[in-house]
């Protein structure tokens, strides 16, 4: 598991599509959905309901977000102001 993989599942999350997710991290919608796979094989737990639109956080997913991906950084805007 690397950040990237953290900060792309946190975008995920956060616009509830795998789509926006990908195209705020500059990949494709086929690499987050794999990049997504890996990140559930390594933590031997499903993430994220696929078959509901919008995505629903499973709760492994949303303790995974709760403790791993908001230390990412939180929003892009908190961000975007901390290097302002």
């Amino acid at each position: 598991m690397d950040f990237a993989q953290i900060q792309l599942f946190r975008d995920i999350v956060q616009s509830r599509s795998i789509s926006r997710g990908a195209a705020m991290n500059g990949v494709t919608q086929s690499a987050a959905s794999q990049a997504l796979q890996e990140l559930e094989r390594q933590l031997g737990a499903r993430l994220l309901d696929r078959s509901h639109r919008p995505l629903e956080v499973l709760p492994a997913g949303r303790l995974f977000y709760d403790s791993r991906a908001t230390y990412c950084g939180g929003s892009r805007s908190s961000r975007r102001s901390w290097r302002s």
